[in-house]
């Protein structure tokens, strides 16, 4: 990264920072959290814009996790998956989804 594009991103990062912290302490002294989670990051579009991301969310259609969670869905679903956490069974067939009522023929059988 070239040093004129890292002072943009410590710049953007700087400008964010409070509006993330803010959003953090709102959920916090109303109780919520972010999909049972109060991580959140700033990250970036190709273009260098940032915004903000937080465990739980889905993005590009995929789940996105913080480190813990992710080591959590890992240790739970050691098969993987394609969106997100559950969506493959044990071995390994697409069964998420919201459309088509996908099952697997095997995990049906008890196998």
């Amino acid at each position: 990264m070239s040093p004129e594009r890292a002072a943009e991103v410590e710049a953007m990062e700087a400008e964010l920072k409070p509006r993330l912290d803010a959003i953090i302490e709102r959920a916090n002294s109303e109780g919520r959290v972010f999909q049972g989670c109060q991580v959140a990051w700033i990250s970036y579009t190709p273009r260098g814009r940032a915004f903000i991301e937080k465990c739980g969310d889905t993005h590009a259609g995929e789940r996105i996790m913080c480190d813990a969670h992710e080591a959590d869905a890992k240790a739970r679903f050691p098969q993987g998956w394609r969106y997100y956490p559950g969506d493959v069974c044990k071995h390994g067939r697409y069964v998420g989804g919201s459309g088509a009522d996908y099952l697997c023929g095997d995990c049906e059988m008890g196998n």
